[in-house]
Protein backbone atom coordinates (compact mmCIF):
# COMPACT_ATOMS: atom_id res chain seq x y z
CA UNK A 1 0.00 0.00 0.00
CA UNK A 2 1.28 3.24 -0.98
CA UNK A 3 1.53 5.96 1.79
CA UNK A 4 0.56 9.67 1.69
CA UNK A 5 0.91 13.06 3.43
CA UNK A 6 -2.51 15.09 3.36
CA UNK A 7 -1.63 18.72 3.72
CA UNK A 8 -4.40 21.66 4.51
CA UNK A 9 -2.39 24.89 3.85
CA UNK A 10 -3.59 28.13 5.14
CA UNK A 11 -2.80 30.87 3.05
CA UNK A 12 -2.77 34.73 3.18
CA UNK A 13 -2.41 36.62 0.10
CA UNK A 14 -0.52 40.10 0.80
CA UNK A 15 -2.22 43.38 1.04
CA UNK A 16 -5.83 41.54 0.63
CA UNK A 17 -8.27 40.47 3.48
CA UNK A 18 -8.67 36.71 1.77
CA UNK A 19 -8.14 33.70 3.19
CA UNK A 20 -8.29 30.61 0.96
CA UNK A 21 -7.02 27.21 1.69
CA UNK A 22 -5.81 24.19 -0.59
CA UNK A 23 -6.51 20.49 0.76
CA UNK A 24 -3.37 18.46 -1.19
CA UNK A 25 -3.37 14.90 -0.90
CA UNK A 26 0.38 13.55 -2.09
CA UNK A 27 1.53 10.13 -2.62
CA UNK A 28 4.58 8.86 -1.22
CA UNK A 29 5.65 5.54 -2.10
CA UNK A 30 8.57 4.91 -0.27
CA UNK A 31 7.66 4.20 3.28
CA UNK A 32 5.95 5.69 6.45
CA UNK A 33 6.08 9.21 6.27
CA UNK A 34 7.24 11.81 9.06
CA UNK A 35 6.40 15.16 8.02
CA UNK A 36 8.34 17.88 9.01
CA UNK A 37 8.02 21.27 8.38
CA UNK A 38 7.00 23.18 5.20
CA UNK A 39 8.35 26.20 2.99
CA UNK A 40 7.84 28.08 0.00
CA UNK A 41 10.39 28.43 -2.15
CA UNK A 42 10.77 29.81 -6.09
CA UNK A 43 7.11 29.35 -6.51
CA UNK A 44 6.77 25.63 -4.91
CA UNK A 45 6.07 24.44 -1.36
CA UNK A 46 8.71 22.26 -0.30
CA UNK A 47 8.04 19.87 2.21
CA UNK A 48 10.98 17.57 3.93
CA UNK A 49 10.07 13.81 5.42
CA UNK A 50 11.36 11.16 6.83
CA UNK A 51 11.08 7.63 6.76
CA UNK A 52 11.93 4.39 8.13
CA UNK A 53 15.20 4.70 6.80
CA UNK A 54 18.77 6.10 7.11
CA UNK A 55 17.87 8.90 4.17
CA UNK A 56 15.22 11.53 3.58
CA UNK A 57 13.50 13.42 1.01
CA UNK A 58 12.27 16.44 0.23
CA UNK A 59 8.64 16.63 -1.76
CA UNK A 60 8.39 19.54 -4.24
CA UNK A 61 4.68 20.60 -5.32
CA UNK A 62 3.13 23.39 -6.93
CA UNK A 63 0.17 21.75 -5.96
CA UNK A 64 -0.46 19.96 -9.42
CA UNK A 65 2.50 17.58 -9.63
CA UNK A 66 5.03 16.28 -6.81
CA UNK A 67 9.14 15.71 -7.51
CA UNK A 68 10.86 14.06 -4.83
CA UNK A 69 14.63 14.45 -3.84
CA UNK A 70 16.31 11.88 -1.69
CA UNK A 71 19.32 12.88 0.34
CA UNK A 72 20.93 9.36 1.29
CA UNK A 73 22.85 8.49 5.12
CA UNK A 74 21.09 12.16 6.00
CA UNK A 75 18.24 12.32 8.22
CA UNK A 76 16.63 15.70 8.86
CA UNK A 77 16.18 17.31 11.94
CA UNK A 78 13.06 18.73 13.72
CA UNK A 79 12.92 21.68 11.89
CA UNK A 80 14.55 20.62 8.95
CA UNK A 81 14.50 23.80 6.24
CA UNK A 82 15.58 27.29 6.80
CA UNK A 83 15.36 30.11 4.01
CA UNK A 84 17.22 33.02 4.14
CA UNK A 85 17.12 35.72 0.71
CA UNK A 86 16.02 32.74 -1.22
CA UNK A 87 18.67 29.96 -0.33
CA UNK A 88 17.53 27.04 1.35
CA UNK A 89 19.15 25.29 3.66
CA UNK A 90 19.24 21.74 5.22
CA UNK A 91 20.07 20.43 9.24
CA UNK A 92 20.47 16.83 9.39
CA UNK A 93 22.01 13.93 11.17
CA UNK A 94 24.74 12.48 9.82
CA UNK A 95 24.15 8.25 9.50
CA UNK A 96 27.43 7.26 7.53
CA UNK A 97 28.82 5.91 10.54
CA UNK A 98 29.32 9.41 12.17
CA UNK A 99 28.48 11.06 15.27
CA UNK A 100 28.25 14.58 13.18
CA UNK A 101 25.57 16.62 12.41
CA UNK A 102 25.22 17.83 8.62
CA UNK A 103 24.68 21.33 7.50
CA UNK A 104 24.33 21.94 3.87
CA UNK A 105 22.99 24.79 1.91
CA UNK A 106 20.90 23.80 -2.08
CA UNK A 107 21.28 25.18 -5.27
CA UNK A 108 18.00 25.77 -7.02
CA UNK A 109 18.17 22.27 -8.55
CA UNK A 110 17.71 20.49 -5.24
CA UNK A 111 21.48 19.19 -5.28
CA UNK A 112 24.71 20.29 -2.65
CA UNK A 113 26.02 23.87 -3.01
CA UNK A 114 27.77 22.81 -0.03
CA UNK A 115 27.85 20.37 3.27
CA UNK A 116 28.92 20.40 6.30
CA UNK A 117 29.76 18.84 9.07
CA UNK A 118 29.43 19.57 12.47
CA UNK A 119 31.59 18.03 15.38
CA UNK A 120 30.39 18.03 18.71
CA UNK A 121 31.01 16.66 21.97
CA UNK A 122 29.06 13.38 23.62
CA UNK A 123 28.47 9.87 22.31
CA UNK A 124 25.44 10.55 20.75
CA UNK A 125 24.13 13.74 19.29
CA UNK A 126 21.04 14.99 17.53
CA UNK A 127 19.65 18.12 15.35
CA UNK A 128 16.90 19.78 16.92
CA UNK A 129 15.98 23.34 14.99
CA UNK A 130 17.31 25.65 12.64
CA UNK A 131 16.49 30.02 12.49
CA UNK A 132 18.00 32.95 10.30
CA UNK A 133 18.67 36.10 11.70
CA UNK A 134 20.24 38.54 8.97
CA UNK A 135 22.71 36.45 6.82
CA UNK A 136 23.25 33.74 9.46
CA UNK A 137 21.97 30.65 10.34
CA UNK A 138 21.73 29.49 14.19
CA UNK A 139 20.73 26.15 15.09
CA UNK A 140 20.24 24.01 18.22
CA UNK A 141 21.35 20.41 18.99
CA UNK A 142 21.35 17.84 21.91
CA UNK A 143 24.54 15.63 22.64
CA UNK A 144 24.48 12.95 25.48
CA UNK A 145 27.89 11.19 27.64
CA UNK A 146 26.73 8.69 29.55
CA UNK A 147 23.92 9.67 31.60
CA UNK A 148 24.28 13.31 31.43
CA UNK A 149 22.43 14.94 28.05
CA UNK A 150 22.92 19.21 27.48
CA UNK A 151 22.27 21.39 24.30
CA UNK A 152 24.33 23.85 22.01
CA UNK A 153 23.89 26.22 19.33
CA UNK A 154 25.82 27.37 16.51
CA UNK A 155 26.44 29.93 14.13
CA UNK A 156 26.65 29.27 10.30
CA UNK A 157 27.76 31.34 7.66
CA UNK A 158 26.04 31.55 3.82
CA UNK A 159 29.31 29.73 2.87
CA UNK A 160 29.11 26.85 5.45
CA UNK A 161 31.85 28.44 7.82
CA UNK A 162 31.25 27.59 11.75
CA UNK A 163 30.90 31.57 13.03
CA UNK A 164 30.92 29.63 16.95
CA UNK A 165 29.45 26.81 18.80
CA UNK A 166 28.34 26.91 22.06
CA UNK A 167 27.21 24.67 24.99
CA UNK A 168 24.90 26.53 27.60
CA UNK A 169 23.71 25.18 30.99
CA UNK A 170 26.74 23.32 32.03
CA UNK A 171 25.31 22.24 35.37
CA UNK A 172 22.22 20.59 34.07
CA UNK A 173 21.88 16.37 34.11
CA UNK A 174 19.52 16.43 30.94
CA UNK A 175 17.95 18.84 28.96
CA UNK A 176 16.37 19.67 25.34
CA UNK A 177 16.44 22.71 24.31
CA UNK A 178 13.15 22.72 21.28
CA UNK A 179 12.40 26.10 19.70
CA UNK A 180 14.57 29.21 18.68
CA UNK A 181 13.35 32.79 18.48
CA UNK A 182 14.95 35.49 16.74
CA UNK A 183 11.82 38.02 16.25
CA UNK A 184 13.52 40.77 18.01
CA UNK A 185 16.17 41.44 15.32
CA UNK A 186 19.21 41.50 17.33
CA UNK A 187 18.83 38.59 20.03
CA UNK A 188 17.98 35.26 20.12
CA UNK A 189 15.45 33.17 22.46
CA UNK A 190 15.73 29.61 23.18
CA UNK A 191 13.14 27.40 25.51
CA UNK A 192 14.16 24.15 27.25
CA UNK A 193 13.45 21.62 29.61
CA UNK A 194 15.45 20.97 32.09
CA UNK A 195 16.90 18.17 35.14
CA UNK A 196 19.49 19.74 37.22
CA UNK A 197 22.00 17.53 39.06
CA UNK A 198 20.99 16.55 42.43
CA UNK A 199 17.68 17.78 41.80
CA UNK A 200 14.70 15.73 40.93
CA UNK A 201 12.23 18.04 39.81
CA UNK A 202 11.84 18.77 35.98
CA UNK A 203 11.60 22.35 35.20
CA UNK A 204 11.49 24.84 31.93
CA UNK A 205 13.47 27.53 31.24
CA UNK A 206 13.96 30.70 28.56
CA UNK A 207 18.04 31.42 27.76
CA UNK A 208 18.39 34.48 25.79
CA UNK A 209 21.74 34.87 24.02
CA UNK A 210 23.00 37.61 21.67
CA UNK A 211 24.49 36.84 17.99
CA UNK A 212 27.83 36.32 19.34
CA UNK A 213 26.57 33.42 21.24
CA UNK A 214 27.05 35.29 24.81
CA UNK A 215 24.66 34.56 27.33
CA UNK A 216 22.09 37.54 28.34
CA UNK A 217 20.30 35.90 30.57
CA UNK A 218 18.08 32.67 31.85
CA UNK A 219 14.47 33.22 33.35
CA UNK A 220 13.86 31.77 36.55
CA UNK A 221 12.82 27.76 36.02
CA UNK A 222 9.07 26.48 36.14
CA UNK A 223 9.02 24.10 38.42
CA UNK A 224 6.41 20.30 38.59
CA UNK A 225 6.24 19.81 34.87
CA UNK A 226 6.25 16.50 33.83
CA UNK A 227 9.42 15.04 32.10
CA UNK A 228 7.32 14.99 28.88
CA UNK A 229 6.26 18.05 28.74
CA UNK A 230 7.78 20.73 26.35
CA UNK A 231 8.77 24.27 27.68
CA UNK A 232 6.21 27.24 26.45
Amino acid sequence: MNKCLIFLIFLIPQMTYAQHYVNKIIPFPFGNPNFKNIEYFNGKYVIPVVYPSDSSTLIVTDLNTETYYHYVDFVFSLSAMTIVDNEMYLYAKDRNFSNDLQFARLNNDFTYNWKKEIHTAGDFNFPLSSISLGRNVFATYIFETGNIRKFGIFNIKPDGTIKWNKVYDNNLKYATLWDLDSRNGNYILGSYNVTYTNDFNSSVRVIKIDTSGQEIWKSDTLRGVNDNDDPV
